[in-house]
């Protein structure tokens, strides 16, 4: 089937203009109802180029599918665009099958730049019309979830957020890593890394290495005097290091004689 957007004129077809459209109907007991459509028309983000007698010409195309829900409304279900991309709507990928089939991302290249790569965008406004993100804004998150017995619940996670001022070409983001809190019943903030590129992590409790080595000055938490440590450490482990501001000291937690200055 073709559009030309008037078969007598021929005139060239414009972006948006449908080529098919095809609606499929079902007898719900008293009449028809249509429970699915399928729309063939011209990407509107893509680039039509007239042909010639020396060169093809060039209409994108997409394809679009729509299904109705239980209320009776026909809703976007998904689409394959100019570049064979599947673009969904509400979708849940479900698999039945026992041993637990992954999904793969796989691509075959003489390349050795390039690499299966997952790509998650986030802009405010529409797909049609993408605005700027503002601090603040979650670009994405990971979760995974696991059944406890009585449902499913999220165990652990990783997600970016704007944390600056954007501008054209910046975009201030950190990355987080959250892993389960038994006390809170949800994922907590485990490791995270700023968009100054220093990392924060909540507990370090061992360093598994047979030589560690640091580039750049370690800088210890700085508390202001004995009773603003005492208030944020009431029970401190043995080992702490903090700087206490007040006496210009490093201080350490020590088992039989608690805190105790160092210099």
């Amino acid at each position: 089937m073709n559009n030309s957007n008037d078969n007598f004129s021929l005139k060239p077809a414009s972006y948006g203009d449908v080529i098919y459209s095809k609606s499929f109907s079902a007898f719900n007991g008293h009449d028809d109802s249509i429970c699915a459509k399928i729309i063939v028309s011209v990407d509107s983000d893509g680039v039509i180029q007239a042909g010639s007698e020396n060169n093809n010409g060039v209409v994108p195309g997409k394809i679009q599918f729509f299904t109705t829900n239980d209320s009776g409304n026909l809703k976007f279900g998904g689409e394959f665009d100019k570049s064979g991309r599947l673009l969904t709507g509400d979708h849940w990928a479900v698999t039945k099958n026992p041993s637990g089939y992954p999904l793969v991302l796989m691509l075959n290249t003489e390349e050795p730049g390039n690499g299966a790569t997952l790509s998650l965008k986030r802009s405010r406004g529409t797909y049609t019309s993408p605005k700027s993100v503002i601090k603040g804004d979650s670009i994405f998150k990971i979760s995974w979830y696991a059944h406890d017995g009585q449902s499913y619940k999220e165990a652990s996670a990783i997600h970016s957020n704007i944390e600056g001022d954007v501008a054209l070409g910046i975009l201030p983001t950190s990355l987080t890593f959250k892993t389960f809190d038994t006390t809170a019943g949800i994922p907590t903030d485990s490791l995270k890394i700023n968009a100054d590129k220093s990392v924060s992590v909540t507990s370090l409790s061992a360093l598994n290495a047979s030589v560690l080595t640091i580039d750049s000055p370690v800088r210890l938490m700085r508390i202001a005097d004995e009773t603003e440590r005492d208030s944020i450490m009431p029970t401190a482990l043995p080992g702490t290091l903090i700087f206490l501001s007040s006496l210009d000291t490093v201080q350490v937690y020590t088992a039989n004689q608690g805190w105790k200055s160092l210099f």
